[in-house]
C-alpha cells in the first residue's frame, strides 16, 4: 500500500510540474485522440535502482502498454504485462526493475497507447556509476570566466565562439542582464575591468577563438567596459564592424537595449531585482529574457511591457526584492504571472531550479557562490549550454537550505555531475558531495 501510494504521489507531482511550468509534452493526432503527457527525456538511475514511468492520457485511450525496444531484432517488444484501467482513468505507471547484477546500462522504452495505434516518443533508462564534481576555478574572478567559456566551446565542433559578449567583473548587472543575449547568440560571457593586462588578455582569447564570423558584444559604457576594450579587440584582427556596444543612461537602460536588439515579444519575461544580484543569478540559468527593476517601473519599462507583450511573467524573489509596485503594474497590464521566490536567495534559487529545471532530469547541477556575484556571472551560458539549473551554495549556509537543495538534487534534477564556480574555499568539494548525494558506487 505504502509503495502504490509513493507512485501515485510521484505520477501526482509529476503532472504537477507539467501543469505549473507549461513544459508538458503534448502529441496531437487526427481525430480528436488521447492527448499524452509524460517525460520523454534520459533517466539517470544508480545500478539497482528500480524506476517507476508513468503516463497520463485523456479518457479517450482505453488501453497502454509499455514496450521496450530490442537492439538485436530492431523492434519492440512488451515489457512485463499490460496495465489496462477504464476509460474513465488517465494513469497508467509500471515500474522498470534494474540490469540483472546491478549492472551499468541502458535501455530503450514507449509507451504503445491504444495497442499500436498510438505510440509516444521512446525514451531511455540509465543505469550508471559514473557521478562527479567538475569545479572551474581560476587565480580570480577574470580567469574564472575564461575557463567557463573555454569549457563552453569546448563543445562546438570547430573549437570556437560563435560569438562573445564582454561584461564588467566589478558590477553584476549588465552580465546577467546579458544572459538572453548569450543564449540567443551561443556566446560565453568575458569579464573585464580597466586594468590594462586584463583587458589584453580577454582581448587575446576572443581574437584566437572567435569565429571568423562570429560578433562581439560589449555590454554597458566605456565607464563599465573602457574604450580602450575595442582597441584591444581592433588591434588584435577583429573589425570594428564585428563590435557592437550597448550602453544605456544606467543599468535598466542597457538592459532594455540588449532585450530590445534579441526582438524578445511574445516570450516569458523574468523580472529580477537589479538592485541585488542572487535571484537574477539564479534566473540567469533559463536562457529566458531577464527585466532589471527597481523598486517600481519605469517609464521605458512600461513601454517596453505594451511593445513586448511577454507570454508569461515570473517575478524571481519575494517582495523585498521586487516590489509589490512592480508587481501591481503587471498586474495592471493583465498579464498571466507568478511569483517564484524562497525564504531566502539559497531558498529562492531552489524555487526557480523547480519552476524552470525540473520537467526532466538533468545529467548537470551548476552551483555558484550565494554570498557574492563575481564566478557566477559566467555561469549562465554554461547552464544554457547543459540545460542546467543554477544553485547557489555557500560554506556555513543554513542546514535547511543544504537539505533542501539536496531533494532537489536527487528528485528533482536526479543529476549526476556537478559544476562548481570558484574555489573550494566559498564552496567546499563536502558541502557539493552533500548536495549531489555522491556515494562510492562498487
Amino acid at each position: 500500500m505504502k509503495k502504490r501510494k509513493r507512485i501515485i504521489s510521484l505520477l501526482l507531482t509529476l503532472i504537477l510540474v507539467f501543469a505549473m511550468v507549461g513544459h508538458a509534452c503534448t502529441t496531437a493526432y487526427a481525430g480528436d485522440p488521447p492527448e499524452i503527457l509524460y517525460s520523454e527525456y534520459s533517466n539517470w538511475l544508480w545500478p539497482g535502482e528500480s524506476k517507476t514511468v508513468g503516463i497520463a492520457l485523456s479518457p479517450g485511450a482505453y488501453a497502454v502498454q509499455l514496450l521496450q525496444w530490442d537492439y538485436d531484432s530492431d523492434s519492440w517488444f512488451i515489457c512485463g504485462n499490460c496495465s489496462y484501467q477504464d476509460s474513465g482513468k488517465t494513469l497508467w505507471y509500471y515500474d522498470i526493475e534494474p540490469l540483472p547484477g546491478n549492472k551499468q546500462g541502458s535501455r530503450r522504452y514507449c509507451f504503445d497507447i491504444n495497442y499500436g495505434e498510438l505510440q509516444s516518443r521512446d525514451f531511455n533508462i540509465n543505469w550508471t556509476y559514473e557521478q562527479g564534481i567538475e569545479r572551474i576555478a581560476g587565480d580570480d574572478r577574470y580567469d574564472t570566466a575564461l575557463k567557463a567559456a573555454a569549457l563552453k566551446r569546448s563543445w562546438t565542433s570547430s573549437g570556437k565562439y560563435e560569438n562573445a559578449i564582454i561584461a564588467c567583473g566589478t558590477n553584476f548587472a549588465d552580465a546577467l542582464g546579458g544572459t538572453y543575449l548569450a543564449a540567443r547568440y551561443n556566446a560565453p560571457i568575458l569579464l573585464v575591468n580597466n586594468k590594462p593586462d586584463v583587458i589584453q588578455k580577454i582581448a587575446g582569447d576572443i581574437s584566437t577563438y572567435l569565429d571568423p564570423s562570429g560578433k562581439v558584444f560589449i555590454l554597458g559604457g566605456t565607464g563599465a567596459v573602457p574604450e580602450d576594450m575595442e582597441k584591444a579587440l581592433t588591434a588584435g584582427g577583429i573589425d570594428a564592424s564585428r563590435v557592437e556596444r550597448f550602453a544605456g543612461t544606467d543599468r535598466y537602460d542597457t538592459n532594455l537595449k540588449i532585450l530590445k536588439y534579441c526582438g524578445a515579444v511574445n516570450e516569458d519575461l523574468l523580472i529580477c531585482s537589479g538592485v541585488n544580484f542572487p535571484d537574477a543569478l539564479s534566473a540567469s540559468a533559463t536562457g529566458k529574457p531577464i527585466l532589471l527593476v527597481g523598486g517600481k517601473l519605469k517609464q521605458e519599462q512600461v513601454q517596453y511591457f505594451n511593445e513586448a507583450v511577454p507570454k508569461t511573467t515570473y517575478i524571481i524573489g519575494g517582495p523585498g526584492a521586487v516590489s509589490v509596485a512592480v508587481e501591481q503594474s503587471v498586474v495592471d497590464f493583465g498579464l498571466e504571472y507568478f511569483r517564484i521566490f524562497g525564504a531566502d536567495r539559497y531558498m529562492t534559487s531552489i524555487s526557480v531550479a523547480m519552476a524552470f529545471f525540473s520537467d526532466r532530469q538533468r545529467l548537470y547541477s551548476t552551483f555558484a557562490y550565494g554570498h557574492n556575484f563575481p564566478d557566477g556571472l559566467s555561469a549562465g551560458p554554461l547552464c544554457i549550454q547543459y540545460g542546467a539549473p543554477l544553485i547557489l551554495l555557500r560554506n556555513g549556509m543554513k542546514q535547511e537550505a543544504v537539505t533542501e537543495s539536496t531533494a532537489y538534487i536527487k528528485y528533482g534534477a536526479r543529476s549526476r555531475h556537478a559544476i562548481v564556480l570558484g574555489g573550494p574555499t566559498l564552496i567546499s568539494d563536502e558541502l557539493v558531495k552533500t548536495v549531489m548525494d555522491i556515494h562510492a558506487m562498487g
